[in-house]
């Protein structure tokens, strides 16, 4: 566990925490006085009476993080499904630190990085380049598949971070003040996706002329299964059709190939 004189990082999150008490999905109160310094829950329970919520040790808080509310594996901490109905508190700093490392790996330093030392982020050319064995096909991507695989696979209905990685021709992200959700380089799902998508772009193709209606058609019918969704989907799985990911990369592709024909995706 970290001490408070050697986590500079931690000092400066619990300072801004009057003026910026969220972090993803997780609302921080910071008490004046008492053994409970910090209290955390989820956003969507602010209103709740602290009785009303489950109190969460460490260890409860890992297994909270882990399952989305049906039950699933959540392989990226910051997708927007963390659970409800829980209640963790921290009596000193290096308590907070160690839940919120819980909650989002990484996030506190990554934004104290990102503030005080303006580390620079790696580019996606930068990122595949280095890639070798079976991802050495995500670099094969034209810059403007690539552009609609990060629009698809890194909007904010799949994850709460905030991208400062860019992609070939894509000017420069500044980090906002108030949302320490960093992501500093492509992440394994965004990898594992533009893998199989430069695997399927060697398949045959194939063209289909639809009336606009019928395009039109087409769209919100995707739009729609992207909304819904399946409990029981698998967010990783890129193999599955109904993968939410690979519909929204789907969707972006044909409205890239027919501008102005069908309807505007919307978040």
């Amino acid at each position: 566990m970290t001490s408070r004189a050697s986590n500079p990082a931690i000092q400066a999150f619990v300072r801004g925490l009057s003026e910026h008490p969220q972090i993803g999905e997780v609302l921080i109160t910071a008490k004046n006085s008492g053994e409970d310094c910090f209290e955390l829950r989820h956003i969507d329970d602010r209103e709740e009476k602290a009785t009303a919520l489950i109190p969460c040790t460490t260890e409860d808080l890992r297994e909270i993080v882990a399952t989305d509310p049906q039950g699933n594996f959540r392989p990226l901490k910051s997708s927007p499904d963390l659970r409800r109905g829980w209640i963790a508190k921290a009596s000193t700093e290096s308590a907070l630190w160690e839940l919120l490392n819980i909650l989002y790996p990484g996030a506190i330093g990554d934004w104290y990085a990102q503030q005080h030392q303006g580390s620079r982020p790696t580019s996606y050319p930068d990122f595949v380049g280095r890639q070798s064995g079976m991802y050495r096909g995500a670099s094969q991507l034209s810059p403007l598949e690539t552009r609609s695989l990060v629009a698809g696979c890194c909007s904010e209905r799949h994850c709460l971070k905030q991208r400062l990685w860019t992609t070939e021709g894509e000017a420069t992200h500044d980090a906002s003040q108030d949302l320490p959700l960093l992501c500093r380089e492509p992440c394994q799902l965004l990898l594992e996706l533009a893998r199989r998508t430069s695997k399927m772009l060697q398949e045959p193709q194939v063209s289909i002329e639809l009336p606009r209606s019928e395009a039109t058609a087409l769209m919100t019918i995707l739009k729609e299964q992207l909304k819904r969704g399946k409990p029981t989907d698998r967010i990783a799985d890129f193999s599955s059709p109904l993968n939410p990911r690979r519909i929204d990369h789907l969707t972006r592709r044909i409205e890239q190939q027919f501008p102005g024909q069908t309807e505007e995706l919307g978040e």
